[in-house]
């Protein structure tokens, strides 16, 4: 007697719609390891910026504050990206932020004194949160179930772990310099072999979703 309330369960599951597995995403691949190798290349850099200060001879307190104060000026950088979703596209938005963050490392790479040292690490944070900023967006555009997102965001802190310990090696065998080095490669890394796979699925997906506005870090 109660089959008749079965019947809707049926024709339900006809209409779902099948989802590719995450690194079948068009676009997902070359976003996700631009993602990994720009948190791995910066992540050596920045886990030994407070070192790079010290090998500098800068006082402790001048460190932490430059340390400190960078968090807050990068929220410039998702400001940014939240006036300029709609007016830059996003290919070029993501290659902007990518090509600052790998300048960024260079200019905390080689600081020589405390203006050098400051201006890598605003340039730093300005650069890493507009980008991320985008790069949510980017990965809300390819999947938005949000997949590709929580991927992203699970490769980045792995990708910075890693690069941490690069870091390291490059720091007891090398000089600080070259974990500015590793950063820059990182960068270049993610935007030679990333961004042009992802570029042609967004294109795929037309101009509406290349120019769609990122999503903010600062949303709830």
């Amino acid at each position: 007697m109660s089959s008749p309330f079965f019947v809707g369960f049926t024709s339900g599951r006809r209409v779902e719609q099948t989802q590719l597995a995450v690194w079948r995403v068009p676009g997902a691949p070359g976003l996700l390891f631009a993602w990994a190798a720009f948190s791995t290349g910066t992540g050596a850099l920045y886990a030994f910026s407070e070192r790079i200060g010290k090998s500098i001879n800068l006082p402790g307190a001048q460190i932490a504050l430059v340390l400190s104060a960078g968090v807050f000026v990068g929220l410039i950088g998702t400001a940014v990206a939240a006036v300029l979703g709609r007016r830059v596209n996003r290919p070029r938005a993501l290659v902007i932020g990518l090509c600052g963050s790998g300048l960024s490392c260079l200019l905390l790479g080689f600081a020589a004194n405390l203006v050098i040292f400051a201006a890598g690490v605003c340039v730093y944070w300005v650069f890493y949160m507009f980008l991320y900023s985008y790069l949510l967006g980017t990965a809300a555009v390819l999947d938005p179930a949000g997949r590709v997102g929580t991927l992203g965001g699970g490769l980045e802190r792995l990708g910075y772990g890693l690069g941490a310990g690069m870091g390291g090696i490059l720091a007891e065998h090398a000089t600080y310099s070259s974990t500015g080095v590793l950063g820059f490669l990182g960068c270049t890394l993610g935007l030679a072999l990333g961004f042009p796979s992802l570029f042609r699925a967004l294109k795929m997906r037309g101009n509406e979703s290349v120019q769609s506005p990122p999503v903010s870090i600062l949303a709830p």
